[in-house]
């Protein structure tokens, strides 16, 4: 009797599958993709801007000091932490919870594929301009909690209870108390919560729960400030020019354009670095969100609120900076929450393709590889170069420190210091200054410096104006640095002679 062959069964899943279906492994990746752009700068020190003067005071002035730049969050926060001028916490705290916030926003909220929320949230979450708020570690955990109340906004609000909507409401309204331009992410995920429903009531929810955020959260600040008696500044403010966009609407949007697409490409203008990488990467997924918004069947009524919803979340960088008279990137953390929403978008639309699904998702996911890569190498650069000038910086501290000693003959005399024009070092690839990374804390000012030295254990103190004026014929006689005699001591006043003389910057 003939016996019929049965062919092997060939295995159903390949090796490309199997790795795939491994639960874990995305968000392991994404982790990695956020310790091989942040680890070097958690796990180093090095100060920047502002932390020569916050390292050596209290919780309670340095909450002050938030109140008095309307940031209520901050103070508030500030009040739980002790000085966080110290490695690894503030900075750890704030790229985890960060982090954690990314994942949960791209799986869980959004709904995207555990592989899609890997790359979105790799993507948005290594983007260079993260490095420049990470680095200060007077705020950098903070950054964190206010990326953790950006997910109780995005909740309540698409919640059906009002009880869950004035807590959203009260998170959007203190991470704007943490930090401005969190308004921006509010906006971009009440925005995807008409993506995601799009309905008229949606949009009114939107525009009200986003607005209703930012008043609450000044009329917080104001009372905060009126019952400390700290008079607001208008530090936050100043960065904001509408008069100017009004003037001049057409130069504005054109400067908006370029400083927006200058950040996309991580130009060398704006960063140590270029990679052209992220460009391509962000690009690639807005046209995936486009094509996701043609593939997804609904009524064209939905269709049409959909499509102007992205369009909005596209446009809100633009909107920024054709606002604000300066570009800072340190502001610019709420791209993350952009690029992760125009990605859920660019999501729903590739599941519904069959065949090319898996093609695509290896183009994008290889095009996203680069892009973190290069974005972890841009960031680390400017890391390096912040470490590379706070150790030059350092070094002439012990340098004026112990030339100090020996004018004085006694190392345990704090005197009054005469501080004579600014210091930078010459621009080279680890010493060229990028906003506030690769500063030298002696090219900012005169109090900068004298509190530079005080915070790295040189006994300093700023002298009077009248010593100051006293001395003014003796600095100009004296040599400048680092000529010898560039250092003396008159009438009990050290000079510090770095050429000519700049006005006292608070």
């Amino acid at each position: 009797m003939n016996q019929t062959v049965v062919p092997p069964v060939p295995e159903t899943i390949g090796w490309f599958d199997r790795i795939r279906s491994i639960p874990s492994l995305p968000a392991i990746l994404f982790a990695a993709a956020l310790a091989l752009t942040y680890g070097y700068e958690v796990f180093s020190f090095n100060l920047t801007i502002d932390e020569e003067v916050t390292s050596t005071v209290g919780r309670a002035e340095r909450a002050g000091w938030s109140v008095v730049e309307g940031r209520w969050g901050m103070a508030f926060l500030t009040l739980f932490l002790a000085n966080p001028i110290a490695p690894v916490v503030s900075n750890g705290i704030g790229i985890a919870l960060s982090g954690v916030a990314w994942w949960i926003l791209a799986r869980r909220l959004l709904g995207m594929p555990p592989w899609h929320a890997a790359a979105a949230a790799a993507l948005g979450g290594t983007v260079p301009v993260l490095a420049f708020i990470f680095s200060f570690s007077t705020i950098a955990f903070a950054i964190g909690v206010g990326n953790m109340l950006l997910l109780v906004f995005f909740v309540g609000l698409r919640s059906s209870s009002w009880w869950y909507r004035l807590a959203a409401v009260l998170a959007a309204a203190t991470a704007i108390g943490i930090y401005d331009t969190f308004l921006v992410a509010i906006a971009a995920l009440a925005l995807a919560v008409v993506i995601m429903r799009p309905t008229l009531f949606n949009i009114v929810l939107a525009v009200v729960g986003t607005v209703l955020s930012l008043v609450v959260s000044r009329l917080a600040g104001l009372a905060i400030s009126f019952v400390t008696n700290s008079p607001q500044s208008e530090y936050t403010s100043a960065f904001f020019d509408v008069a100017g966009l009004i003037d001049t609407p057409r130069l504005r949007a054109e400067s908006a354009v370029h400083d927006v697409w200058g950040v996309l490409t991580l130009s060398t203008e704006r960063f140590a670095l270029s990679s052209p990488w992220l460009s391509i990467a962000v690009v690639t997924v807005a046209v995936l969100a486009i094509v996701g918004l043609v593939v997804v069947a609904a009524p064209l009524k939905e269709r049409l609120i959909r499509i102007a919803a992205v369009l909005a979340v596209a446009a809100l960088p633009f909107c920024v900076e054709a606002v604000a008279s300066v570009v800072v990137l340190r502001s610019m953390f709420y791209l993350p929450v952009i690029i992760i929403v125009l990605a859920s978008v660019a999501s729903a639309g590739i599941v519904h393709f069959a065949r090319p699904r898996l093609v695509i998702e290896c183009v994008v996911g290889a095009i996203v590889i680069l892009a973190v890569v290069g974005n972890a190498t841009v960031a680390n650069r400017s890391f390096s170069i912040a470490a590379t000038v706070y150790a030059l910086d350092t070094d002439l501290a012990f340098d004026i420190g112990q030339q100090k000693d020996a004018l004085l003959g006694d190392g345990e005399i704090d005197v009054p210091v005469v501080v004579s024009g600014l210091h930078a070092w010459p621009d080279g690839a680890f010493t060229t200054a990028r906003e506030t990374l690769g500063l030298s804390f002696f090219e900012s000012s005169a109090a900068r410096t004298t509190k530079f030295l005080r915070a790295h254990g040189v006994l300093v103190h700023e002298a009077s104006e009248e010593q100051v004026a006293d001395l003014e014929s003796v600095v100009e006689d004296m040599p400048r640095y680092p000529q010898e005699g560039w250092m003396a001591v008159e009438d009990g006043v050290l000079i510090l002679n770095f050429g000519a003389a700049t006005p006292p910057v608070g």
